[in-house]
């Protein structure tokens, strides 16, 4: 998931710089405090190196902490550390299905929209353009979502900062403007159609098929412009990161 190469990231055994422990911010109040520490240190670019140490058989009649608390503890702990590593690797899990459910979605939603398939049995018309609208419409929400987390666990700063370039916020208004207009625009001949059938749809219709594209044009250029504005909000309220990153000390997890 997160390219560590770590052997073992539960010894307790841990030795880091002050900087890097207040950078940290450290949150856990359980056996996931190892995989926060870990984790953390990959997100934020430190240098890190494994040393081997001498672990010590426990006294004779000592029981330790995971034996004290029950046995169902080791599944809490289990459980605990798994969800440490969903939530310091919700990127991992949002971006690259997201984009996987985007691609896959557009596949059947943009050429169904000039009228029913055939592949080879297979009949495929609104039933499947309307499955494929939902695919493609979670998919890009994940895709953004993903990039949301990926920005507030990139200490450097970097992709927030390629984002911006990518979306800059006059140019992703007016694109979004224009892609809700086009939506809106290929909804119309239905809209007119549902009116002048005194308010019923005909089967069949090919304003039908352009009109499930044109909502979900509306749907992605909403969800564009909200994340452009989130990636922005992020910038400001994130000063004290970015400060800490001018300081440009050497901060490293030992």
């Amino acid at each position: 998931m997160f390219g560590s190469g770590f052997s073992d990231i539960h010894c307790g055994m841990r030795g880091l710089t002050r900087d890097a422990l207040m950078r940290m911010d450290l949150r856990s109040q359980g056996w996931e405090y190892a995989s926060e520490m870990v984790l953390k240190s990959v997100h934020m670019g430190l240098v890190t190196v494994e040393v081997p140490i001498n672990f010590l058989k426990s006294p004779e009649g000592r029981l330790s902490h995971m034996k004290r608390r029950g046995r169902l503890e080791p599944w809490r702990a289990g459980w605990m550390n798994l969800r440490a590593m969903l939530t310091f690797g919700v990127n991992f899990f949002l971006l690259k299905p997201g984009l996987l459910l985007l691609a896959l979605g557009l596949m059947f939603l943009v050429p169904l929209a000039f009228g029913p398939l055939s592949i080879g049995p297979a009949n495929l018309s609104l039933n499947t353009m309307l499955l494929a609208m939902v695919v493609a419409t979670i998919g890009l929400s994940m895709v953004f979502s993903g990039l949301v987390a990926g920005v507030l666990f990139d200490y450097s700063g970097a992709l927030q900062a390629r984002i911006e370039r990518a979306l800059p916020f006059n140019r992703a208004f007016l694109g979004c403007l224009v892609a809700a207009l086009s939506g809106l625009l290929l909804m119309l001949p239905l809209v007119r159609a549902y009116i002048a059938q005194n308010f019923t749809l005909q089967e069949g219709s090919i304003d039908t098929h352009w009109a499930i594209l044109g909502l979900w044009l509306v749907s992605a250029a909403f969800q564009t412009f909200i994340f452009a504005s989130m990636i922005r909000a992020l910038g400001v309220v994130l000063p004290r990161r970015s400060a800490q990153r001018e300081r440009g000390k050497p901060l490293g997890l030992r």
